[in-house]
């Protein structure tokens, strides 16, 4: 969870988020600092039942999808989508 967290924090697209984007949404005399970390707060929330929705179905999913007809129709249509790529990169 730490590597995560320093990964996230050191990447440059997230600090543009919070520096670029996040100001907008803030109110011309509201007070700067905590509507920024009201904001962010929701941002962070947001993002976590996001992903913890995501992680649910994702378990969900691998069982149902992982076991077999699922599965070879999983495979196949992955085949088809990769050959089908093969195929319009060499026609270039």
């Amino acid at each position: 969870m730490k590597e995560g967290f320093i990964t996230n924090a050191a990447n440059p697209a997230i600090a543009t988020f919070y520096f670029i984007v996040l100001p907008q949404f803030i109110p011309a005399h509201a007070p700067i600092v905590s509507t920024a970390l009201l904001l962010t707060a929701v941002h962070v929330s947001l993002a976590v039942s996001w992903h913890a929705v995501w992680a649910a179905a994702g378990g969900t999913l691998a069982r149902t999808l992982g076991a077999g007809r699922p599965r070879r129709i999983l495979e196949l249509s992955a085949g088809v989508a990769l050959l089908a790529l093969a195929a319009s990169l060499l026609a270039r």
